[in-house]
């Protein structure tokens, strides 16, 4: 872009990883968090239909990826993702059934979104490319998953739990990979993409608006405030 024509290529270089590392980690963190409260608080921090086709996502794009590209850093990025995502799946599978979902059929509403994940990825490859279709899905998946963690807040969505390091890591590693994808540019993805640019950019205004939620109702780092405000 021309207002960052100022910038050398070595800076704007080193610029990109560190928006790819910062971006990859925060979600890493945002997992590790979601595993640990889930293992503690015998819960689930990720909205279920989000989950699931985040978990189809990571599989088809680090498989993909590392047909097509081999040893690449953010096929790693992916691989770590996906194997983290399994845990938060195992939480969910474990404690975020008891509630009136646990019917016979729902195992064919995970099973369908999970496919769903994979199929909508590969058409994104085919009607894109695998890189920028994968950009698109994941971010569209993103959009999904800001609106079901504020619907769920509103609801007050029984075995649910809301976490504010949750939700500033998602916001972070989102808002992170939309400037380096919208504002700066991949050379191998065609440069800037505007519309990642719009998409990231409705994602952090979702994030924000989420962030705000949980710390108006005087939510800070705890696992829980108040039973009859958010688990209730």
């Amino acid at each position: 872009m021309d207002f960052l024509s100022f910038l050398d290529r070595d800076t704007l270089y080193y610029i990109k990883a560190v928006l790819v590392i910062a971006g990859g980690l925060s979600w890493v963190l945002a997992y590790l968090q979601a595993i640990r409260i889930g293992f503690k608080s015998r819960t689930y921090c990720i909205p279920f239909v989000a989950l699931f086709l985040n978990v189809g996502w990571e599989l088809y794009n680090t498989i993909r990826g590392f047909m097509i590209v081999g040893s690449y850093f953010l096929n790693y990025i992916n691989a770590i993702w996906f194997c983290l995502d399994l845990l938060i799946v195992y939480t969910f599978w474990r404690y975020g059934r008891n509630n009136p979902q646990r019917r016979p059929y729902f195992i064919w509403i995970v099973v369908g979104l999970f496919l769903t994940g994979l199929v909508v990825n590969h058409f994104g490859a085919i009607l894109y490319t695998p890189r920028i279709g994968a950009n698109y899905v994941g971010l569209g998946i993103n959009i999904i998953m800001s609106i079901l963690f504020i619907t769920n807040f509103l609801k007050r969505k029984k075995h649910f739990t809301h976490n504010l390091v949750v939700a500033m890591s998602k916001l972070l590693g989102t808002f992170c990979l939309t400037l380096m994808l919208g504002v700066f540019g991949v050379t191998r993805l065609g440069g800037v993409d505007r519309a990642m640019l719009l998409l990231g950019i409705i994602v952090f205004i979702l994030d924000l608006y989420y962030v705000h939620l949980l710390r108006k109702s005087g939510y800070r780092f705890r696992e829980t405030i108040n039973s009859n405000i958010i688990n209730t």
